[in-house]
């Protein structure tokens, strides 16, 4: 579980990483597409699926970093002991 700290982190993450992919979605989609009604659709789509897959990345990036490692000392499956 995320301490507080973590929780705020993560959102301010995932904001900021948002916020400069949308602006370099936009920016790139407005000086492509002239046509303002065509314009505003693609940006709606692509910021969408930029949301979508921003928001599993940084989410599994985080939850990876609260899994602790397992240790090496320690033997996944039993054997033999050498003689």
């Amino acid at each position: 579980m995320q301490s507080r700290r973590q929780s705020i982190i993560e959102v301010t993450t995932n904001t900021f990483v948002g916020m400069v992919g949308s602006w370099l979605i936009v920016w790139t989609v407005m000086g492509a597409i002239q046509n303002r009604e065509l314009s505003a659709t693609v940006n709606v789509v692509l910021c969408t699926i930029w949301s979508l897959a921003r928001g599993y990345w940084v989410r599994r990036r985080f939850a990876a970093m609260e899994r602790p490692n397992p240790s090496p000392q320690t033997p996944s499956t039993p054997g033999p002991s050498p003689s």
